[in-house]
């Protein structure tokens, strides 16, 4: 889950709504904030704001998983 939404805040570069993101993706808005706190928690600066959703702004400087698979296809 935490790569999809990973790739799906990838695609983005403004704010997009965690109601959003769980419709495209098929899950809960809950299931949404989970991934992103793992991302966080791995990282990743995403901000988030009140009516206007999340937004990746910083990668982190280590090559994880989720960097490393789309250059491997």
């Amino acid at each position: 889950m935490k790569d999809q939404v990973l790739a799906f805040l990838k695609k983005q570069e403004a704010y997009i709504s965690g109601e959003e993101m769980s419709q495209s993706l098929g899950v809960t808005r809950a299931a949404v904030w989970k991934a992103i706190k793992k991302l966080q928690g791995e990282g990743y600066i995403i901000e988030s704001s009140t009516k206007k959703g999340y937004k990746l702004v910083e990668k982190p400087n280590v090559i994880t998983p989720a960097e490393l698979a789309p250059m491997l296809c």
